[in-house]
């Protein structure tokens, strides 16, 4: 005989099944009250703790001031703003769910992505997590080559453990939702209205969060009140001085630029008019035909520097025991040559390509706008650049970039440039590597080239962006002995001291 199927009691006590336990009697509303709010508090000290710690990561690495003093000059208001934030996702995520150990388990596990990410970024190059970086999830191969394996490994437990640990200490101290309180039992609808209100709320919070940069944005003018004071002109300033959380808002996207007040149709043809003008005057004395049936290829090469430009520039008197560009310097001597100020430097590589290519300038943009191609680019059907100037009919249009092809979006960047065709390391024939380093070699990406070149029937313009010296060299040195003097300022005396100059020199 079956036994009969168990109903909740007149007396209020869930008996059913799905109980999960011992059976419990179903909370009065005062006592669900008091339970909700108990839970929302405790959720708040953890946010608190989850937003002092994304603090604590990012001083660290700060290049000003220790640690603890940078972290103490932060004001107050800017730091609980920061957890009310976080705070807002745990609510959210705890409505949900109706378990506090997933929303708190889910909010450390990506808390401590997030503080891992700004920490190596910072280490790396000196450069703060943006928002815009969570593209790089899907360079799986990058990030592991960037932070090593072993601390990718190290990453990847401590995210599945994180999970693990909350449910362990939940279901240890008694901290699990129980049936009646956040999941509906016999109190229905006012355990649904309160899991509703808490979830509209946070959800609003959060809304306003990630709208942070449109006009009139209250969790915006809540951070200016409190005291905030913006960098636009260094990222790394900005989170130094506001903290992370609110640098991190501050880059969520915005528009590109603001619109000039002049800015219409009848201005545009003005300028277009003037320039055009100006152009007249100066092609008069030119050749047109100059550069007919020539092969233009422009090559970005990666940290590619001259060391004796320190030595003019630098009031502490480097030298060089030899010079290490002796051929690159022999074509300059002999042909139309110059020098080039990069924009960057230890990073966005990119921003610099998309500076040379377009001839248009990033610190036009916003501030938030701090990778065009990613942000901007890849976003529309085209954009003015030359390689329309130089390529087409004239000339096949190709750009070789011995990487992959998702790095910065390029695949659909290039297109959108006007290059014909794009080149990646999965396509490239000629791979070799120096001895010591991941990166195709310059040599071989030359190669390449020469082999394009050759192949083409027609005049061809490519763009070259070179890996080799994207880390510093593990193996292959060709020491060049470097002088340094070092003045003490006190006694108005110099002292030399010697170091080496590990850079491949040219034979």
């Amino acid at each position: 005989m079956n036994p009969s199927p168990r109903h909740a009691s007149p007396r209020g006590r869930d008996t059913g099944p799905d109980a999960g336990g011992p059976p419990r009697r179903a909370p009065s509303s005062p006592r669900l009250g008091g339970r909700i709010a108990l839970y929302l508090a405790a959720s708040l000290v953890l946010a608190l703790a989850i937003a002092v710690g994304l603090e604590l990561v990012h001083t660290v690495n700060d290049p000003w001031k220790e640690p603890l003093e940078r972290f103490a000059a932060l004001q107050a208001d800017v730091v609980l703003l920061g957890a009310l934030v976080v705070w807002a996702l745990l609510v959210f995520l705890l409505a949900l769910t109706g378990r506090l150990w997933i929303s708190a388990g889910v909010t450390l596990t990506l808390a401590t992505m997030v503080g891992f990410a700004d920490y190596q970024k910072m280490r790396l190059r000196s450069e703060p997590l943006y928002p815009s970086d969570v593209t790089y999830l899907g360079q799986f191969r990058f990030l592991v080559e960037s932070v090593g394996t072993g601390r990718a490994l190290g990453v990847a437990a401590a995210l599945v453990a994180i999970p693990a640990v909350a449910w362990g200490v939940a279901r240890l101290v008694g901290r699990r939702m129980r049936p009646g309180m956040w999941v509906p039992t016999r109190l229905g609808r006012r355990v649904i209205l309160a899991r509703g209100a808490t979830g509209v709320v946070s959800a609003a919070v959060l809304l306003s969060a990630v709208t942070f940069n449109q006009p009139g944005n209250v969790t915006r003018e809540a951070y200016e009140a409190a005291g905030v004071y913006w960098a636009p002109w260094s990222q790394l300033d900005n989170y130094a001085k506001n903290g992370f959380l609110a640098g991190l808002l501050y880059n969520l996207p915005a528009t590109a630029m603001d619109r000039p007040a002049d800015y219409d149709a009848a201005t545009m043809e003005a300028v277009v008019a003037r320039w055009r003008e100006a152009a007249v005057v100066t092609n008069a004395t030119r050749d047109a035909a100059a550069l007919a049936d020539t092969n233009i290829v422009l090559v970005l090469g990666e940290s590619f520097s001259d060391p004796l430009r320190m030595a003019a520039a630098s009031s502490a008197g480097v030298t060089v025991a030899e010079d290490p560009l002796p051929f690159t310097r022999s074509l300059m001597d002999g042909g139309t040559s110059g020098t080039m100020l990069s924009s960057g430097y230890g990073g966005g590589t990119a921003n610099v390509e998309f500076e040379v290519l377009t001839g248009m300038s990033v610190s036009n943009f916003q501030s938030q706008l701090h990778s065009p191609f990613q942000m901007l680019v890849s976003q529309q059907e085209s954009f003015p650049s030359f390689v329309r100037t130089f390529g087409e009919p004239d000339r096949a249009t190709l750009t070789l970039h011995p990487y992959l092809a998702s790095f910065y979006r390029r695949e659909v960047v290039y297109p959108v440039l006007g290059f014909e065709r794009s080149e990646f390391i999965q396509d490239m024939t000629h791979t070799d590597r120096l001895e010591g380093d991941r990166y195709v070699s310059d040599a071989a990406t030359y190669t390449e080239l020469v082999d394009e070149l050759r192949a083409s029937e027609r005049p061809m313009f490519v763009n070259v962006v070179t890996m080799q010296n994207h880390p510093p060299q593990n193996g292959y040195l060709s020491p060049i002995g470097v002088g340094l003097v070092q003045y003490d300022l006190s006694v108005g005396e110099g002292y030399s001291t010697e170091a080496m100059l590990s850079v491949p020199a040219q034979r």
